[in-house]
């Protein structure tokens, strides 16, 4: 399950600033052993309209920011926790229901950092990297 919640102001006719706070929970189980992995970020994100007109409009939104990873497992008493840094530049259409409520289609790219030690060996640091293109259906509101 993802949720990524977004909150904005226009702070000039066609740019928005606000934060964006993506969170996501996978969890896997195989016969009755299951694992759980939780993600968290807060960052800045940039908006901008460049065709400001009628309902529909085309734009260009970057976020970046600091977050974390917990990793859990049923057979296992370790819990695997870690730092991550990730950002996202996604190209959208808008369709704005009203003058502050839009749903978007987005074609998105993000790359996240990961900064993990295991709590066993806490002098040992791993770091991996993911990153990949998506797309996205969301619901915005602006202020």
């Amino acid at each position: 399950m993802e949720f990524s919640p977004q909150f904005g102001f226009f702070i000039s006719n066609s740019l928005v600033l606000g934060a964006k706070v993506p969170l996501k929970r996978e969890t896997e189980s195989v016969g009755t052993q299951k694992e759980i992995v939780t993600y968290a970020a807060i960052g800045p994100f940039l908006r901008y309209y460049p065709l400001r007109q009628g309902n529909v409009m085309p734009y260009l939104q970057g976020m970046f920011g600091p977050g974390h990873v917990r990793k859990s497992k049923s057979w296992d008493k370790e819990i695997i926790s870690y730092g991550m840094l990730a950002y996202e530049i996604d190209l959208g259409m808008a369709f704005f229901a009203n003058e502050y409520i839009s749903f978007d289609l987005v074609l998105g790219y993000a790359y996240t950092r990961y900064n993990r030690r295991t709590s066993f060996d806490h002098e040992q640091l791993d770091v991996f990297f993911t990153r990949g293109l998506g797309i996205k259906l969301g619901l915005t509101a602006l202020l």
